[in-house]
């Protein structure tokens, strides 16, 4: 693999298609299991004061979005979302505008990892932000719409 190939050929070379792509379904699918899973952190973290589970999740999240930007056949929520949909019919979008939209992902990781991995400091402020990219998920998995994408 060299460079040109690693930044303008992600995705898969599907037959019809002119550039590499994404399935969708896997997308939405994993987008969904990190809504779901942030959604019990937020309760669980306030609800109980367990500061840890939402240390874990965030730095999970990080990775996730790292190992989706190399590629996604490397990131545990895009496996376990391929094997949900592994019967429905693929539904393909670009592979690019996927990598900018979870670039984008990633790049917001960066300071709730700091703020709250490293260095647990807890304001309205910052939680909007987690707030944020758990409205973004939620709009890709329940409605389909990458914000990222669209961008």
């Amino acid at each position: 693999m060299n460079l040109k190939s690693f930044l303008w050929e992600y995705g898969e070379h599907v037959p019809g298609y002119d550039v590499t792509v994404i399935n969708e379904r896997e997308a939405r699918a994993a987008a969904g299991i990190l809504f779901m899973l942030g959604m019990i952190v937020i309760f669980v973290g306030i609800g109980f004061n367990h500061i840890i589970v939402a240390r874990v999740y965030l730095a999970f999240l990080w990775f996730d979005f790292l190992a989706r930007v190399i590629s996604p056949k490397y990131s545990p929520s895009m496996l376990l979302g391929k094997f949900i949909v592994r019967n429905q019919k693929p539904e393909y979008v670009g592979g690019l505008q996927k990598r900018f939209a979870w670039t984008l992902g990633w790049l917001v990781a960066f300071p709730m990892v700091w703020w709250f991995v490293i260095h647990w400091d807890i304001t309205f402020y910052k939680v909007l932000i987690c707030v944020l990219c758990l409205t973004l998920m939620f709009l890709e998995t329940a409605f389909g719409v990458c914000v990222g994408c669209m961008i």
